[in-house]
């Protein structure tokens, strides 16, 4: 990377508004994809003049960074184009890379640097933000499926007799190692007709 002079303290009101443009789409996009898009779409403004930009991301479970979004002529501008990368983090783990390109023989300055660094640490918040929203509603939905689950069965199973069937005095004794086993049995034997009875479409009952 090639570092030229710095820019003035005064980037003019396309910079402004092109930083204030970048800023506001990152912070309102929703999810991960959105995130990145934003991103990218967002540092490809004129008035930033970067020819391509990209931004490599790695999933929750791989280490290896894939390219989830790209905009401009990212990857096509011919033999050894002018490229400038700054790492994403989340806390001290690297999550991924924003990359910006220029055609061959225009460089960075100083206010790219301080530019992308700005964008990369925003990308950062917001992908760490999207994550987080995203397992809260995995776990909220899984909740909700076994409430669901447990409503359907305490509202149309006629709990007196289940109980009753899976704990009536039986040969094995209480507290040995076997009795755990057959309550757990005639507890999956009570509830299984209830669920076939589901799947067929039948009215559930319990003799």
């Amino acid at each position: 990377m090639t570092v030229v002079a710095s820019r003035p303290a005064d980037f003019g009101a396309d910079m402004r508004a092109a930083l204030l443009t970048l800023s506001t789409r990152i912070a309102e996009a929703q999810h991960e994809d959105a995130v990145c898009r934003s991103v990218v779409e967002g540092l490809q403004q004129a008035a930033f003049g970067f020819d391509g930009v990209a931004l490599f991301l790695a999933g929750t479970t791989s280490f290896e960074p894939a390219l989830r979004a790209s905009a401009g002529r990212f990857g096509a501008l011919g033999d050894d184009p002018a490229e400038l990368r700054l790492a994403l983090r989340i806390e001290q783990s690297a999550i991924g890379e924003l990359v910006v390109q220029r055609a061959h023989g225009r460089s960075f300055d100083k206010g790219d640097l301080d530019i992308l660094a700005a964008a990369a640490n925003q990308a950062s918040i917001a992908i760490g933000r999207a994550r987080l929203l995203e397992a809260e509603r995995q776990r909220a939905g899984e909740q909700r499926a076994l409430l669901d689950t447990l409503a359907d069965l305490s509202g149309e199973l006629e709990l007196d007799k289940l109980l009753r069937a899976v704990l009536e005095p039986q040969a094995v004794p209480a507290g040995s190692k076997a009795s755990a086993s057959v309550v757990a049995r005639r507890l999956i034997s009570a509830v299984s007709p209830r669920q076939r009875q589901i799947r067929s479409g039948l009215s559930p009952t319990i003799e």
